[in-house]
């Protein structure tokens, strides 16, 4: 994925949620420690060398709006991320691919 500090990227959704905090040492043997946050997991569908499974950090701002807009979407949709630097600020659900799948 191209590193855009505002952009929009479709991808498939693969997770969403709090992450604690913690810590670790690194390979150098320096501790690595971070702050709870809530984080987006996704596969972007961009034609890049570097599609990778990607984790975001959601701004402070629009955790409320992000965790509304996948309430009710499930694992592997179709989503398109809005980024404003580096950070998910948005959500859009397109296709929720498994929906028939997990329908009572």
């Amino acid at each position: 994925m191209k590193n855009r500090k505002n952009s929009v990227v479709q991808g498939l959704l693969l997770d969403n949620g709090w992450r604690k905090a913690g810590s670790m040492l690194n390979t150098e043997g320096k501790t690595i420690s971070w702050e709870s946050a809530y984080k987006l997991t996704f596969l972007p569908l961009e034609e890049s060398k570097s599609n990778a499974i990607r984790k975001f950090t959601v701004v402070e701002s629009a955790i409320d709006s992000v965790d509304n807009a996948l309430a009710n979407v499930h694992w592997g949709a179709l989503i398109s991320v809005s980024f404003d630097d580096g950070k998910v600020c948005g959500v859009v659900p397109e296709l929720d691919l498994l929906e028939s799948i997990f329908d009572d």
